[in-house]
C-alpha cells in the first residue's frame, strides 16, 4: 500500500483526484488533502505520504515551494505536479526539484493510472534498496539508525532466514571461478518464493555467496516450511531459520549462528529446511564409506579405469542414500583426487578449479559423479581409454567452436550450449579450458572482438556491429571492446582509417 496526499486549493478538483485514486484498487490510499502548499506541508509531517500530487499556483504557498521544503530533508517521496497551464518555467523549476512529472487540467483517469503505476515501480525498487541497507547495517551489528529504531517499533519478534539455491560458494570457490561463469546462479526473491512475502520486513542478495537474507516479521507469526510456495520445491538448495529474536541486536550472532549451519547442512540435490539452534543428525566422515580408498587405489594401480568407474558409482550411491553435506562430499572429493595423484596430467590448480566448477554447476550427485569422472577421463592418464576420450573432448570442442561461429549474433551462456548439446555446463566448461585454454566466457568475448575489429575496419559502424555480435547496447558493446583492446570501437575506426 502506497500512500498519497493531494494538495489542490479547488475543492470540486481535489474530489475528482480522490475519487481516481480511489477507484485505482488497493495499493494507493489517499491519507490527507489540503488546499495550499503550507497546509499541505503540515499534513505531510504528520502523514508522511509516498506520493504527492499537488497543484502549482495556489494561494500562500506555492506548490514548488512546498516540494522544495519536502526535499531538504533528504526523503524518498515521489512528486506529481498538476496546472491549468502550461507553464515553461514551474515545468523546468519541477524537473530540477525531481518532479516525476507535470500534467494538465484536467487530468484523465488513464493519465493518472499510467503514472501512479510508473512512480509504483520508482518506490518498489527504493524500497528494495532501503531494506538492503538497512538489513546490512543491522547484520554488522549497526543498529543505532532511524530505520533499525523503526523497525524495533514495528514488532517485538524476529527471525532470520537464509535462502541458498544449488551450493553453498565457499571461499575457495569464489577464488577459483570467475564471476561470469557462475552468472547463471540466481537467487530468490521473497515475492517469488513465499506465499507471505508480506512479513518479510528487509531482504538483501549476496551474489557472491548465492544466498537471500530476509528479517523475517515474526509479530504476525513464525516462518513455516509450507509458506514456501509449489513451484520453488523443484528447486535445490537450504533454507535455515533463526530462533525468535526481540532485540534486533541479536540479529548478527544468530546470523553467524544461521551461516554455520547452511555450510554444514546443505546437501546437494536436495531442498532442505534447517531451524538454526535445534541439534542436527550427526553426520558421517569420509571414512564411514567402507573400503573405497582401498579399492580406488587398486584400480589405480592396475590403470583400470572400468574397475575404478564402477567403485566411484558404489560410492556416489551410498553418498546419496546417507544425504552426504556438501562440505563432506568435497572431502571425499579431494581425498580421491590425492588417490589418483600418480596419473596426474593436469597442474593442482586445473584440478581444484575443475571440482569448484563440477560442485557450482551440479543440481544433483548424479552430475557431481559425472563432472568427476568427465574430469578423470579428460586430465588423467588412464592409458588407451584416455587417449579414446581426450579424441571425443577434441571433436566435441570442435562442434561446439563451429557452432558458435555460425551463431556470432546470439547471447551465449552456458546454458545455451548445454541445452543445445545435451552436455553438462561443467563439462563445457572443462572443454574450454582443456582445449583452448581460456574460459567459456573469454573465448566468446575474444571471438566477437576478433569479428568487431574485422566489421569496424571494414567500414561498419558501432551500432551496426554491436547488434550484429548481439550485444542490444552499444554502449555496453563499447565497454566490452574497449577494455579488451585498450580503445573505444570510434577510436579504433579512426586509428584504422575506416569510416565513423
Amino acid at each position: 500500500m502506497y500512500k498519497v496526499m493531494v494538495v489542490e486549493d479547488e475543492p470540486p478538483i481535489a474530489r475528482y483526484l480522490i475519487r481516481l485514486l480511489e477507484q485505482l484498487g488497493r495499493d494507493f490510499q489517499v491519507v490527507a488533502a489540503g488546499n495550499n502548499g503550507q497546509e499541505g506541508l503540515e499534513l505531510f509531517w504528520e502523514n508522511r505520504p509516498d506520493i504527492v500530487i499537488t497543484d502549482v499556483r495556489m494561494p500562500g504557498m506555492n506548490g514548488l515551494k512546498m516540494i522544495e521544503k519536502i526535499k531538504e530533508a533528504g526523503l524518498k517521496t515521489q512528486f506529481l505536479i498538476i496546472s491549468d497551464y502550461q507553464d515553461f518555467e514551474y515545468a523546468r523549476d519541477g524537473l530540477r526539484l525531481g518532479v516525476h512529472n507535470y500534467l494538465i487540467k484536467p487530468v484523465t483517469a488513464p493519465q493518472l493510472e499510467e503514472n501512479l503505476e510508473e512512480l509504483r515501480r520508482i518506490l518498489e525498487e527504493e524500497r528494495k534498496k532501503d531494506g538492503r541497507q538497512i538489513l546490512r547495517d543491522i547484520l554488522k551489528g549497526n543498529t543505532d539508525t532511524d530505520e533499525a529504531e523503526h523497525l524495533s517499533k514495528r514488532t517485538s519478534r524476529w527471525q532470520l532466514i537464509l535462502i541458498q539455491q544449488g551450493c553453498v560458494m565457499n571461499p575457495q570457490m569464489k577464488y577459483l571461478l570467475r564471476a561470469e561463469e557462475a552468472a547463471d546462479l540466481c537467487q530468490w526473491e521473497p515475492e517469488r518464493f513465499l506465499s507471505a512475502p508480506e512479513h518479510v520486513a528487509a531482504w538483501m542478495s549476496q551474489e557472491d555467496r548465492n544466498v537471500t537474507v530476509c528479517l523475517w516479521d515474526a509479530g504476525g507469526g513464525l516462518f513455516k516450511e509450507e509458506m514456501i510456495l509449489p513451484g520453488s520445491q523443484d528447486a535445490t538448495g537450504t533454507i535455515v531459520t533463526s530462533e525468535v529474536f526481540g532485540s534486533l541486536k541479536k540479529a548478527s550472532d544468530l546470523y553467524a549462528e544461521c551461516n554455520k549451519a547452511l555450510y554444514y547442512g546443505t546437501v546437494i540435490g536436495r531442498l532442505r529446511f534447517i531451524g538454526c539452534g535445534r541439534p542436527q543428525p550427526v553426520q558421517p566422515s569420509p571414512a564411514a564409506f567402507g573400503e573405497w580408498e582401498q579399492n580406488v587405489a587398486q584400480a589405480v594401480k592396475l590403470n583400470h579405469f572400468e574397475l575404478l568407474k564402477q567403485e566411484l558409482l558404489s560410492l556416489f550411491a551410498d553418498m546419496e542414500r546417507m544425504d552426504i553435506p556438501q562440505y563432506t562430499l568435497e572431502n571425499v572429493l579431494q581425498r580421491l583426487f590425492f588417490l589418483l595423484s600418480e596419473k596426474r596430467m593436469i597442474t593442482i590448480e586445473q584440478e581444484q578449479e575443475g571440482l569448484a566448477e563440477i560442485i557450482c554447476f551440479s543440481k544433483t550427485m548424479e552430475d557431481v559423479l559425472g563432472g568427476v569422472l568427465s574430469l578423470i577421463m579428460t586430465g588423467w592418464d588412464m592409458g588407451e581409454e584416455q587417449t579414446k576420450n581426450r579424441k571425443k573432448g577434441q571433436q566435441m570442442m570442435e562442434t561446439i567452436d563451429e557452432h558458435i561461429r555460425r551463431n556470432l549474433n546470439e547471447v551465449f551462456s552456458l546454458q545455451d550450449l548445454s541445452d543445445s548439446f545435451y552436455l553438462s555446463k561443467t563439462y563445457i566448461c572443462r572443454l574450454f579450458r582443456d582445449y583452448k585454454g581460456m574460459s567459456f566466457k573469454d573465448y566468446i568475448i575474444g571471438i566477437k572482438m576478433d569479428k568487431a575489429r574485422e566489421l569496424l575496419g571494414k567500414g561498419e559502424s558501432v551500432k551496426q556491429v554491436s547488434e550484429y555480435l548481439g550485444y542490444m547496447d552499444p554502449f555496453y558493446f563499447s565497454k566490452v571492446f574497449k577494455k579488451r583492446e585498450g580503445v573505444s570501437p570510434s577510436e579504433y575506426i579512426r586509428k584504422t582509417g575506416g569510416i565513423l
